[in-house]
This record gives C-alpha cells, sequence and structure tokens, in this order.
C-alpha cells in the first residue's frame, strides 16, 4: 500500500472516529508516515503528501480536542513550520492530552499549612514542564487549593484577576515571618554528606539559596559551601586564590574528583587520642589523729595556707618534721562530701595521709577498709563531680555545628565594639528630671599624681568615644576612680547630691529568681555583654549640663551618654533591653547589660540568635565578644551557672567562700553571710546551720566584744561544705503540678517544692525557719500548720499558677484544723490565709518525710 493510500485510510479513521480510544489509535501510524516522508521529502509529489500528513494531524487534533472537551492545551505544529517543511530538520510534532483538569492539577496541591514557597517552585516547575500558561493555574484553583488555603481562596477570588496577583496574596498571608531566618539556618546547617557526590550537593544549595527573599551575594553563597563541604574538597581548594563562581567550583570539585581517582582513594586522617592519667595513691593511717599533705601536693592544689597550729610531728619511724600550717581540703568519697583541715608537711613523702578524722567524718569502720579506697581530692577546691567538666564555648558542637557557629559569629563582626567602636541607640534618651532644682556645684576630689595620670587617660578615651564633650556649666559633679571586678579602675561620676534631687524613674528591674526560674531546658546557651552599656544610650542634650565635671587642668566636660552613678540608668537601661527583646517570649533573658538567649535545639538557637544579633545591630548596639560565650552547653549567668538540668552555685563565687578565712569581727562575719546567703536556695536548712552566726552579728554595743566560739566555727564550716557540695536544682516546668512538703519541730520549721518529672521528684527550692520563743509554745498541730502557711505564701509565685498542687506533711492531724467549721484565733487566721490557695492535703509517714523533717530540726 502506497503513501496516498495509506494517508486516506487515516483520513477515513479520523472522519469516522466517535470514541477516544479508537482516535488515538491513528496517532502512530501518522507519526510513522510523517517521519517517513520527511526522509525522502524532495519531489514535489512528497511534499505534497508531507503537507497533507501535517494537515491530517491538525485534523487529528482537533477532532480529539472535541472529544475531550478542550483538555488538549496546544499541538507544535505551526504553519511556518510546514512551510518550512524543506528544511533538515524535522518537525517536533506532538499532539499533548493529559486527560481532565482534575487529573492535571492531581500533583499540585496546596493546603495552607505547607511552605508557600516550595508551592510557589513547584507551580512554575508544572507550567515548564506541561509547557502551560500560569492563568491556566488561576482558572483551576479550586483544584489546586485545599483546606485552609481552599477557604482563604473562596474569600478573595473575585479581587484577583491574574495569578501573579493570586501569589502577591499568597506570600502576604501563608509566608511565615521568620521564613529568611529559618532557611538561612536551615542552609548554614546543611553540611556535605560522607558520601553525598559533590555535584548533587551543590546543585541542592543553589535550590535552597533560590528559595531566600533577600538573595544572598555569589561571595555569601561560596563561602557557606566551602565551610560545608567535606575537608577534603575544602583543603583541596585552600590553595586557589579566588573563586568567583558556584559553577566555577563545581568545575574545580570535579576536576579534583578525576584527579583522585586516578591516584588514590582519599581517606580522612585518624582523629587525636587523648590519654588518661593514673590516679594518685593516697595511704589511710588510723594511727594519725589529723591528714596531712606533703611533698608539694599543697602547691598543686593552689589553696589558701592558713600559718597557724605549726606543730612539729613524729613518724612512724620517729622522724621529727616540722608542718607550715594547714588548708582546708574539699574531698568527696562516694556520695559523701566534706572539707578536712589538713596538715601541710613539705618533708612528708607520701602526697597524702588521711588520718583518723577522715575516718570520723565520713563514717567508716575499720573493718571497711580492706585494701584501697577511690576518694577524689579536687585539684579546683571549689568543683565537685557536677561541676568538674564546666564548659564554656563550642566544646560541647559537632565539626560541622562549630563551623556553622563560628558562621554566625563572624557575620555580625561589625557589632563587635573591638572592630566597630562604641555604638548609641536611638531607640531610647535618658533624661534626668531635677524639677525647680537650683543648679548644684561642687568642688572636685584631690588625687594622687598616679590616679590623676589615670584620671586624663579615661577622659582622653572618653573624648575618643565621643562620650563626653567639652562645656560651659553652672553644674559640677565630682570625680572618683572605682574599681571594677577585673581590678582595672572605672570612671564614675559622683553624683549623689544630683541624685537627690532627681525624680526617680519607677521602672523596675526584673527579679533574678524569675529569670532563673524560666531557663528550662536550656541544652543551647549563648551569653551576650553590650560593651559598656551606659554609654551606649544618648542624654537628652536639654540635661547634659546636669552631668558636668571638673578635671585640673584640663577644664569642664559634660556627658553626651549615660554616666555610671546616675540615679535613672539602671532603668534606662532595663527599658532599653525590655524594648529589645519583648518579642522573644521566654527564649531571650535580660538584666541590664547581661543577655541570655536559651533554645532547645542548635538549628532552633541559630535562628534565634541571628535574630538578637539583627535586633542588636538595628539598635546601633555594638557588644564585647570577649565577654560572649556562643553555643555553650552550660555558662554562668547572674551568679549562677546554667544548664539543661538546671542551676548550679558558680564555683568562681563559691571558691571565694571556702578560702573566706574565719572572721575575726563582725563586720567580716557580715561580708561572709552576706556572700553565703546568695545561695540560700541551695542549701537545705540554711536559717539553722547559720544560726549561731547569726547570733554573733546580732550583738548590739562594742563593749560586749566580738567571741569566736566553737559552735560559730562549726556552723562556719559546715556551711562551706554545704555549699562546695550544693546540689543542682531543676528549673520549674508551670505546666506541671507542684509539690510542697512540710514538717515542723519544737525548734523550727522546714519545706521543700517539688516536681515530679519522668516519674522522679526534683527538688525545686528549699526553705526553713528557727521558730520564735512564742511559737515554740504552739501545739505540734499549730506548728505543722504555720509551717503550711509560711511555705505556701513563701512559694506564692511559683503555686498560684491555676493548678491544684499537692501538700505532703507527716502530721495526720493537719486534716482536721481544715474542716474545722468555726476555727478561732490564729487558727481562723490562718484558714483565711490558706483559702487563697487551691490545694489537696495529703499524709506522708515520716520516714518518708526525710528532707523537710531534717530542715525542721537543726537547732541554731
Amino acid at each position: 500500500m502506497g503513501v496516498a493510500e495509506t494517508l486516506d485510510k487515516v483520513d477515513t479513521a479520523i472522519s469516522s472516529s466517535s470514541d477516544r480510544s479508537a482516535l488515538l489509535r491513528t496517532q502512530n501510524l501518522l507519526n510513522h508516515i510523517y517521519h517517513r516522508l520527511h526522509r525522502i521529502c524532495h519531489s514535489d509529489k512528497e511534499k505534497d503528501e508531507y503537507d497533507e500528513c501535517v494537515h491530517l494531524y491538525k485534523t487529528y487534533a482537533n477532532k480529539l480536542n472535541s472529544l475531550l472537551d478542550g483538555a488538549i492545551d496546544h499541538l507544535a505544529v505551526s504553519n511556518s513550520a510546514v512551510s518550512n517543511s524543506s528544511s533538515n530538520s524535522p518537525l517536533n510534532i506532538c499532539v499533548t492530552c493529559e486527560g481532565s483538569s482534575s487529573n492535571l492539577f492531581s500533583k499540585l496541591k496546596f493546603d495552607g499549612k505547607s511552605c508557600v514557597r516550595a508551592f510557589m517552585q513547584r507551580a512554575n516547575e508544572f507550567c515548564l514542564a506541561k509547557n502551560i500558561k500560569t492563568e491556566k493555574l488561576l482558572r483551576n484553583a479550586t483544584e489546586i487549593f485545599s483546606g485552609d488555603a481552599l477557604h482563604w481562596y473562596r474569600g478573595i477570588k473575585d479581587s484577583v484577576l491574574t495569578w501573579d496577583e493570586l501569589t502577591i496574596l499568597l506570600l502576604r498571608d501563608f509566608s511565615q515571618a521568620d521564613f529568611d531566618y529559618r532557611l538561612l539556618a536551615e542552609i548554614r546547617s546543611r553540611t556535605q554528606g560522607e558520601k553525598e557526590n559533590i555535584i548533587i550537593y551543590l546543585s541542592i544549595m543553589s535550590g535552597l539559596f533560590s528559595r531566600l527573599t533577600k538573595q544572598l551575594s555569589e561571595d555569601d553563597k561560596l563561602e557557606i559551601i566551602l565551610h560545608n563541604i567535606r575537608p577534603c574538597y575544602a583543603n583541596a581548594l585552600s590553595s586557589v586564590s579566588e573563586i568567583k563562581s558556584i559553577d566555577e567550583l563545581r568545575t574545580l570539585c570535579r576536576n579534583y574528583e578525576n584527579i583522585q581517582s586516578r591516584l588514590f582513594q582519599f581517606k580522612e586522617p585518624p582523629k587525636a587520642t587523648s590519654e588518661t592519667l593514673a590516679p594518685d595513691l593516697a595511704y589511710v593511717d588510723s594511727g594519725s589523729g589529723i591528714t596531712i599533705l606533703g611533698n608539694g601536693m599543697h602547691e598543686l592544689l593552689g589553696l589558701p595556707l592558713v600559718k597557724e597550729n605549726c606543730i612539729s610531728v613524729t613518724t612512724a619511724g620517729g622522724q621529727q618534721l616540722q608542718s607550715i600550717g594547714f588548708i582546708n581540703v574539699p574531698i568527696s568519697f562516694e556520695d559523701q562530701f566534706h572539707i578536712l583541715k589538713a596538715l601541710v608537711i613539705p618533708e612528708m613523702k607520701p602526697n597524702l595521709i588521711l588520718g583518723i578524722d577522715f575516718w570520723r567524718k565520713f563514717k567508716l569502720c575499720p573493718k571497711y577498709i580492706s585494701s584501697v579506697l577511690m576518694a577524689d581530692i579536687n585539684i579546683n577546691p571549689t568543683a565537685d563531680a557536677s561541676h568538674q567538666t564546666f564548659i564554656q564555648g563550642y566544646s560541647n558542637l559537632s565539626e560541622a555545628e562549630k563551623q556553622l557557629a563560628d558562621n554566625v559569629v563572624k557575620q555580625y563582626n561589625d557589632i563587635s565594639s573591638q572592630n566597630k567602636g562604641l555604638g548609641v541607640t536611638s531607640l531610647i534618651t535618658h533624661h534626668i528630671d531635677t524639677g525647680d532644682s537650683k543648679p548644684i556645684r561642687q568642688r572636685y576630689y584631690r588625687l594622687s599624681p598616679e590616679k590623676q595620670r589615670i584620671l586624663v587617660e579615661q577622659v582622653d578615651e572618653m573624648l575618643s568615644l565621643d562620650v563626653i564633650e567639652p562645656c560651659e556649666s553652672a553644674w559640677s559633679s565630682p570625680v572618683l576612680l572605682v574599681t571594677k571586678k577585673s581590678g582595672e579602675p572605672r570612671f564614675c561620676l559622683d553624683s549623689r547630691k544630683l541624685n537627690s534631687v532627681t525624680k526617680r524613674d519607677a521602672y523596675n528591674l526584673p527579679y533574678i529568681s524569675e529569670i532563673l526560674d524560666n531557663l528550662r531546658d536550656a541544652r543551647y546557651l549563648t551569653s551576650i555583654d553590650l560593651s559598656k552599656a551606659f554609654w551606649q544610650i544618648p542624654i537628652a542634650v536639654e540635661d547634659r549640663d546636669k552631668t558636668a565635671f571638673y578635671v585640673p587642668g584640663r577644664g569642664t566636660y559634660r556627658f553626651k551618654r549615660t554616666a555610671f552613678g546616675l540615679t535613672n540608668a539602671p532603668a534606662t537601661q532595663q527599658r532599653l533591653v525590655d524594648l529589645l527583646f519583648s518579642e522573644f517570649d521566654l527564649k531571650v533573658f535580660a538584666y541590664l547589660d547581661d543577655i541570655i538567649v536559651i533554645s532547645k535545639d542548635f538549628n532552633s538557637h541559630v535562628t534565634l540568635l541571628l535574630r538578637v544579633l539583627d535586633k542588636l545591630k538595628e539598635a546601633n548596639l555594638t557588644i564585647n565578644l570577649e565577654k560572649c560565650n556562643f553555643f555553650a552547653s552550660q555558662l554562668k549567668y547572674l551568679g549562677y551557672v546554667v544548664d539543661s538540668h538546671g542551676l548550679r552555685t558558680d564555683p568562681s563565687k563559691v571558691e571565694a567562700i571556702l578560702n573566706f578565712p574565719t572572721p575575726t569581727c563582725r563586720k567580716d562575719l557580715k561580708r561572709f553571710l552576706g556572700t553565703a546567703t546568695w545561695y540560700r536556695r541551695f542549701v537545705p536548712n540554711f536559717s539553722t546551720i547559720a544560726g549561731p552566726l547569726n547570733k554573733l552579728t546580732s550583738v548590739k554595743g562594742t563593749k560586749s566584744g566580738f567571741n569566736w566560739t566553737s559552735e560559730a566555727d562549726d556552723a562556719f564550716q559546715k556551711l562551706k561544705e554545704c555549699l562546695v557540695s550544693a546540689p543542682v536544682l531543676s528549673c520549674p516546668d508551670y505546666s506541671k503540678p507542684f509539690e510542697v512538703h512540710t514538717d515542723a519541730s519544737n525548734y523550727g520549721i522546714g519545706a521543700m517544692l517539688t516536681q515530679s518529672i519522668d516519674g522522679k521528684e526534683h527538688p525545686i527550692a528549699y526553705m526553713s525557719k528557727s521558730l520564735t520563743a512564742a511559737e515554740r509554745n504552739y501545739s505540734i498541730t499549730e506548728r505543722e500548720t504555720l509551717a503550711v502557711v509560711l511555705a505556701l505564701e513563701h512559694w506564692r509565685c511559683y503555686i498560684e499558677n491555676g493548678q491544684t498542687f499537692t501538700v505532703y506533711t507527716d502530721h495526720s492531724a493537719l486534716k482536721w484544723f481544715l474542716s474545722i467549721s468555726n476555727p478561732t484565733g490564729r487558727l481562723a487566721r490562718w484558714g483565711v490565709r490558706l483559702s487563697a490557695f487551691n490545694f489537696i492535703l495529703k499524709h506522708r509517714r515520716g520516714v518518708d518525710n526525710v528532707i523537710p523533717d531534717a530542715l525542721s530540726r537543726s537547732v541554731p
């Protein structure tokens, strides 16, 4: 059969076809004839047959389109193509049938919950792949959208004319507020897998970059990729002077792979290993009345030497050795921790001899010591087992996370005071409202030549930082040089008289305890220190003259920025940080210039930290990088050590307590108690232990003198031991109910606040109080009731959270008190106070109520 006859047969088949399946069977025959004609299309006859074949294609498409009710969008044959049929290139004739609209868009869906930008990217790719116009997407939007997105579309469809308009509204209503932060965090943490092909990795990264709203520069993209590719590629590319684009990077990596495949298989170098030092040996000697340190051990410990009781000691061999004093050595053995007074004898060859005092302190029996005891003598005297691995910086991060953390920090080098200098914000201004007060003028303080030199240096520094300026003013205050914790002098305005006529700003500083209670599940922490925070807040122009001060030989100056010593400076500083970070609910906390950022996972921490640093940058504030800690698992904040487990005592502060010498006057004792009281929440029976010491501070008059008793010394050493071995306190979880455990003795009351987490009881805080003489006369039921009343009122901020909490007591008669219908006297008053709380009272046997019982029984 010839070509002409075959074409006639196809024409007849197309004309007579009444359904889609019959019509589709003719397409293969048409394709065969078309390609055969194209190969032999030389004579006029064959060209005529070719044209007839193309015409039949159009007829076929029209017929098929009518059967499918317009489901075919296009026929890739044009008149111009037919007219050029003599060309060497064959026509790409293709009739495309996609079926119904619902089938066409079955894989392109958006429900309003998935990423809107990912959906828009899929929609663009879909249009290119199917060769359809975006307007068809708009016509079929009800097929594409579902769920919340469909409800949304029905509300706005009448106002939308084009797909482009619809995409603008989609981005407006469904974009995540922090999309770029999240995506950038994902990009920075996306490292090349160990077996991932470099070309695939670069393609994935290019796709992620394209989704950013604010596009990164090519240099920024390359910096991220070069940090995240496998070390073998990074090392090979380190010798390349400049890489201008990702395409160039792709070529270089491919060349490297080709070279490696011809040479050898690359292997990662083995990681370095570390050795654990062998423990030292101590001798347990029941014949020695005291523990002895020798052979330079006291120098290794670095503890302060008290040069008292320098006695001679006779060894077992009859040798006479002279001691040079004693030191207080912290020793932990199994679950116990005590501080022993150890005699120091440098000539003693054994490093340590544990005497009978060690046996007594740790309650050991001779039969217990069979051969070897394992005791831990801390080289860091302030750290028990929970303190010995205090982590700062990146120690808890993987290599990939360290690289990403470095990137984040480097990205904000421009807000470091070391690079930028001192910032000044425009968000807030410090005012000094003195009302109608007349100007106050004071003479300057005379200083020694050395301090005068330091003063002039600091004035020059403040001039260079634009903190002060020369002036003529009717006001004048003297200046002081105050020593900072680091030992460096700080310029401080003695503004006491100015403060006395300044109206106080009532803006409150947050409770430190409230901040600490919210640091729960803080697995990743960052602390940020604002550089000279007060100096970054401008003073109102009309108030600057009030800060004037005189420098001998240099003239009068005034502050342009907030000065140290002004009464309302802390309130202004707190108002600024609250303004900056109010949107970060329970994730960012700030107390004056101390900022802490907490997160449960690494990626969230990166995102959060980027937002915080952006806030500081927008406010034109600078930070002191040397005092910042990024991505730490635990860090020091507001005098405590914070980690995911809760709060610990700060080793440096406990060290000061441990090394505190025996007080010789009431002033020294008050200093010690003031420092120790900072950590009273960690000590179960603080008030009763410190009772003998508090008695000494309350002695009135100077004639009575200061009598340091053995009872006071025992309390002094006991407090030290309790603080060094203080437990970890959990941060409260306000979504879970609290439990209050109380007990009372003849002399005091004790209480413990706990929560049950994962089936275990975790302490939140302790409380104890000595009873007054009148309270000791109460009946046992009244004392137990008083313990409940005082405990609930003390922890009101925890338990008034809308949930029912439980009170445990070992006094069953307390239930009787709560059921009295008409109580009188103090029972009635206590009943009114307890009625404000929503609690359930439960009885717990005394044997199970150990800690509250112990808290109540330590007698001052």
